[in-house]
């Protein structure tokens, strides 16, 4: 077992071996008989695996990166404090079924997960264990695809106010934000139906139930809503309901993502009452203009006429006054 074959070749992602771990490394004592490694001629001896000229697990990992060292030194440091790490050491010292997820560090510093079982084989006579079988294979794309969804999930959580229904409108659970927002704590909430957030007027009417009726049928609804806190309080919400669906497309539950702006929509209605007031104002200004030119016009046609009537009065004055003197 201390020779490494020199001309193994091949894709060792899903290979199953039969091996022992010597001083937490794994040998290889045989292949399983007509599978992928004995298939590609994988020898008894040969250490961990043994990767081709090109690389192993994805693009990134030489055969000198892995052959001859032990197990462990494949695990990134960051994660040697892991439950999954100290269960699959545990199990290699007790020799012991074990599986689960393998992380394992590639050269370029990126990370590949395996899915991993170790069986021990028992020996038929003496019921000791002979060997080890190892079958493996690719978890990476599945583990950061669950790791990002879940990121953006808690990013949404501690941004967002968030509550959960079932498909008939009962309360599931809520978020923080929510909660606080509407006054509520979530056992004072949860399995009551959605309508409690609403006045009776919305809650009875043709459109709440066409409301519900499009999210049974997949349909996600966004735009602003009215809602009742706990305290009577009208709160704006700008929301979104969206349906979820399980593995088999079956829908059953809705989440709803939230902002409160009930502030900002008190500012838009001061600002729209401001410029009703500005506009009915700027009406009467000019219906006192108007009236105040008919009003200057009116007085100077007077002023006219007073003058003329003066001008006739005084032409009069002079004429007697002729008329005395003869």
């Amino acid at each position: 077992m201390d020779r490494v074959s020199e001309n193994m070749k091949g894709d060792f992602v899903g290979i199953g071996i039969n091996f022992y771990p010597y001083k937490d490394t794994i040998s290889v004592i045989r292949t399983v008989p007509k599978g992928p490694s004995y298939l590609k001629g994988i020898k008894a001896g040969d250490r961990i695996l043994m990767a081709d000229s090109d690389t192993l697990y994805g693009k990134a990992l030489a055969s000198e990166d892995i052959v001859g060292k032990k197990l462990t030194d494949l695990v990134p440091s960051h994660s040697r404090d892991t439950n999954h790490y100290k269960a699959l050491v545990n199990a290699l010292k007790e020799e012991k079924h074990w599986a689960g997820a393998i992380e394992i560090e590639k050269k370029n510093g990126q990370e590949v997960w395996l899915r991993t079982i170790f069986q021990p084989i028992l020996s038929g006579s003496s019921h000791e264990i002979k060997e080890f079988s190892l079958h493996c294979n690719d978890l990476t794309r599945t583990i950061t695809n669950s790791r990002e969804d879940q990121n953006i999930i808690s990013a949404l959580q501690r941004s967002t106010a968030v509550i959960e229904f079932d498909m008939s409108g009962n309360i599931l659970t809520a978020n923080g934000l929510f909660l606080g927002g509407m006054g509520y704590q979530l056992d004072q909430i949860q399995g009551k139906h959605h309508r409690i957030f609403c006045t009776e007027e919305e809650s009875s009417s043709p459109e709440y139930m066409r409301f519900w009726e499009r999210l049974n049928q997949g349909q996600f609804v966004a735009e602003r809503f009215k809602r009742i806190d706990s305290r009577g309080t009208i709160v704006w919400l700008e929301a979104s309901y969206n349906p979820i669906s399980d593995v088999y497309g079956r829908l059953y539950k809705v989440i709803k993502f939230a902002t409160i702006i009930t502030e900002q929509v008190a500012r838009e209605v001061a600002i729209s009452e401001a410029a009703d007031i500005a506009f009915s104002t700027s009406q009467q200004t000019d219906r006192s203009a108007k009236k105040g030119s008919e009003v200057v016009k009116e007085t100077v046609s007077v002023m006219h006429q007073l003058s003329d009537q003066m001008a006739q009065a005084a032409e009069g004055i002079s004429e007697l006054d002729k008329q005395s003197q003869v």
